[in-house]
């Protein structure tokens, strides 16, 4: 987060910042950014929306219990630290999966 005002001044401040850690969504958009990159809202991103609009509409106490869900979510499927359990959580919901990949080392 100490970075991010550094980069919300880029091009003399015109110049949209996307943040990485789903966990911190409000924070960051709180201090000028304008959304996250999600991996863990590809298992549900109910509760990033939720976050996003209800901070667009000045409904923080509406954004603060979103995030509270979001966060909850990236806890539940392990902060993306293992895609089986993002398969698992997209299986759930009837969406295809297949195997995972075998990493292949030259």
């Amino acid at each position: 987060m100490i970075r991010v005002k550094d980069y919300l001044l880029c091009n003399n401040g015109d110049f949209d910042v996307v943040f990485g850690p789903d966990r911190l969504l409000l924070p960051a958009m709180s201090m000028g950014c304008v959304g996250t990159v999600s991996g863990c809202a590809s298992c549900d991103p109910v509760p990033f929306v939720r976050t996003y609009e209800a901070y667009i509409a000045g409904e923080l106490e509406q954004a603060r219990k979103a995030q509270k869900e979001a966060t909850e979510l990236c806890e539940i499927v392990g902060n993306g630290s293992n895609m089986a359990i993002f398969k698992a959580a997209l299986e759930l919901q009837g969406l295809p999966v297949t195997h995972m990949r075998l990493l292949h080392w030259i």
